[in-house]
């Protein structure tokens, strides 16, 4: 027993990434208290908000998240630990909390797939955030799990600091389905870790949808609509 504790704690993290307490042995990342601060987003509130981003520029079947991104709450410490704290394993645990919220929306998907990132930067960070996240849903409702399913065409400077004119330009021509991908999927999950603007999601089912038979919804961790 001791041991498998300590294998616990290699695998989830042992303090709060928000406040910095013990987690108590039923908890995971986050203590109670900080996840009771955590604004769960209803389904319908997220899929209007969001299709209005896409509404006239990409055809989207669903588009929700988990929760809002709050600047400097609790769901940004969980996306940055995600993105810059080597807390990969989040990304699978939370994404396993969003697969059983779209497992209730009954979508008829059959393969998942996590928007790409840069080699360089995937190089830099060790793992592709929105990967784990996506792997944790495909998991969940046992799916396949497509990592390349589409690539970048060209590196890309960080979106962070550009507005929203300015991302869409700079994201152009980013994606394109493998030529690699020989399977047909009917209806496939776009898995990212964080919606701001909406233009990685946008170009990269405007890559898929392009081929004309094969449907998209979306799916990510926090929607951050505030900080467009």
């Amino acid at each position: 027993m001791p041991m498998l504790k300590h294998l616990g704690a290699l695998l989830f993290s042992t303090d709060c990434v928000h406040c910095a307490a013990s987690l108590l042995e039923n908890e995971r990342f986050v203590c109670l208290l900080c996840s009771a601060q955590i604004h769960l987003l209803p389904q319908q509130k997220t899929e209007g908000e969001m299709d209005a981003l896409f509404y006239g520029k990409v055809e989207v079947q669903r588009a929700i998240a988990l929760f809002a991104f709050v600047k400097g709450g609790v769901s940004q410490s969980l996306i940055h630990h995600l993105k810059y704290k080597n807390k990969a394993e989040l990304g699978f645990y939370f994404g396993q909390q969003l697969a059983a919220a779209l497992h209730l929306l009954d979508l008829d998907i059959d393969a998942v797939v996590p928007v790409p990132m840069s080699w360089g930067k995937r190089r830099k960070r060790g793992y592709n955030q929105s990967e784990k996240i996506a792997r944790g849903i495909a998991q969940y409702l046992q799916l396949p799990l497509l990592p390349n399913y589409l690539r970048r065409v060209k590196q890309k400077e960080s979106q962070t600091r550009y507005n929203k004119y300015s991302r869409w330009q700079n994201i152009q021509v980013a994606f394109e389905l493998n030529s690699k991908v020989r399977q047909h999927y009917k209806h496939v999950l776009l898995v990212d870790d964080v919606i701001t603007t909406g233009a990685t999601m946008e170009h990269c089912a405007a890559a898929i949808v392009a081929q004309g038979s094969t449907k998209v919804s979306m799916a990510a961790l926090a929607f951050a609509p505030a900080l467009r």
